[in-house]
Parts: C-alpha cells; sequence; structure tokens
C-alpha cells in the first residue's frame, strides 16, 4: 500500500510541471480558443494563423506555392512566409525573432507580430504563462507584466537575415527591368493574384497599391495591361 501511494505521488510529481507551464492567451480578456497548442521559439509564443488573425477581425489568405499568409484589415496588409523570419506590413520589411512553423498540420505565427501589427497591445504574465491581447480597451489586470525577452541573434542569423533581404531586392529589380515598369502604383484586389498598371482592365474593381506590396505579397504581372 506504502509502495502504491508513493507511486502514486511520484506521477503527480513528475506531471504536474507540465500542466502548469501551459501557455493561454487572451483577447480583452477571454481565452482564444485554440486546436494546437501554442509554442514558443525563440522566446517567441506561437498560435494557430488562422484563430489569432481571425480573432481580430482580420481575412486571411494562404498561397501554398509560397507559403505565405496574407491578413487584410482595415487599410493593413500583413505578408508572412513559412519558416521565414521577413514579414511585411504594407510593403514595410520587419524581422521576426521568430518565423511561422507548421505544428501538428497549423501555421503557428508569432502571437505578438501579428497582434501588434493590427494596433493591439501585448502583454506576457510570466507567472500565469499568459499571453494578454488588447484590441483598444485598458487592461483590467493588476499585475506588472514582464515582456518577453528578445533573443540575440547570432552572427550567422544577421548573415541570412541580409541575404533574405539582398535576394528579395535583387528579384525586385529584376522584375522591374523586365516589365518596364513605369513608375510604383499598381492596381490589385484582395483576392486577385494579378497585378496591373491599368485601373479599368478586365473592367475589374481595383485599389492603388505599390509594386513593392504586390511583389511581397507573390503576385505576378497582368498579361494584357503589363505584357
Amino acid at each position: 500500500m506504502k509502495k502504491l501511494l508513493s507511486m502514486i505521488i511520484a506521477a503527480g510529481c513528475i506531471f504536474a510541471p507540465a500542466a502548469a507551464s501551459a501557455i493561454s492567451v487572451t483577447i480583452d480578456d477571454v481565452p482564444l480558443i485554440l486546436d494546437v497548442e501554442p509554442a514558443v521559439i525563440n522566446g517567441r509564443t506561437l498560435v494557430p494563423m488562422r484563430s489569432i488573425f481571425e480573432a481580430l477581425g482580420a481575412e486571411i489568405e494562404w498561397d501554398n506555392m509560397s507559403k505565405g499568409i496574407t491578413a487584410y484589415k482595415d487599410s493593413k496588409t500583413i505578408n508572412l512566409y513559412l519558416d521565414n523570419t521577413m514579414a511585411y506590413i504594407n510593403g514595410s520589411e520587419y524581422v521576426l525573432d521568430a518565423a511561422p512553423v507548421s505544428i501538428e498540420g497549423r501555421t503557428m505565427v508569432p502571437a505578438r507580430f501579428v497582434a501588434e501589427s493590427l494596433d493591439c497591445q501585448v502583454l506576457w504574465d510570466n507567472e500565469k504563462k499568459c499571453v494578454s491581447v488588447y484590441t483598444g480597451a485598458e487592461p483590467s489586470q493588476t499585475f506588472s507584466p514582464q515582456q518577453e525577452e528578445p533573443q540575440a541573434v547570432t552572427k550567422a542569423e544577421e548573415a541570412r537575415i541580409a541575404a533574405d533581404a539582398a535576394e528579395r531586392e535583387r528579384i525586385y529589380q529584376q522584375s522591374a527591368q523586365a516589365q518596364n515598369v513605369q513608375g510604383s502604383t499598381v492596381y490589385i484586389t484582395k483576392t486577385g493574384k494579378k497585378y496591373h498598371h491599368d485601373s479599368s482592365c478586365n473592367g475589374g474593381t481595383y485599389i492603388a497599391s505599390t509594386l513593392d506590396d504586390a511583389l511581397a505579397r507573390g503576385l505576378t504581372p497582368c498579361q494584357k495591361c503589363i505584357g
């Protein structure tokens, strides 16, 4: 009997810390329901992309060819790529501490970057292991949150990031020269795969964008108005 009791206590000691270390995510103090547990990579909490983006009111698209994620909300267009630390907000480059990854068939994205790119406030409660996102209201918690500590970037990582940026610039320059692009304004749709020079091409309804943003989203030139 004593031996059995000792085994039960030992098992409890083994499993209790794992349950206590689970990370949770809330939005305006409401728990975010996730079908895959959050992951921590390089000190950043990653959550399923569709859960976080849609909870914050954004529409998302997935491009299987480029492994790219495009999210739209109001005037914001956000681009992320699987296993790539480069991200874009309205065409401007940002370097992520942790790249989006695939876990159990779900694309996981850094919660802090997603929330802050959509103008939300993000707090980290180290004691509770909770990421708290606020879409506009002031936080109701009384704890003093600690920010997640950014990880030091190694020289190899710096070189890889610089190489990625140089490669994207090379592709952009080649594309611009090959297509004889005149000016930086192009016309796109929210769901289309092409960008246009003619705002009335094919009788569509377009919005003005920049060539940089169109290329970052993986769009290709319209064969009719660009050739």
